[in-house]
């Protein structure tokens, strides 16, 4: 299912849903593990204007 999620266009068009997983420290908070799984930096800030 996540090879799936990260196939771009597999949603249509120019759509990814998730990106290369990150990883993340063993001692990492329980929210940041999904999100590096997910393919989103947990310490990373949205860019200005979002």
């Amino acid at each position: 299912m996540m090879a799936r999620l990260r196939t771009p266009g597999a949603f249509g068009a120019g759509a990814v849903v998730y990106g290369p997983e990150v990883p993340v420290p063993e001692n990492a908070p329980v929210q940041d593990r999904p999100l590096g799984a997910i393919g989103r930096h947990p310490a990373r800030s949205p860019a200005p204007g979002r």
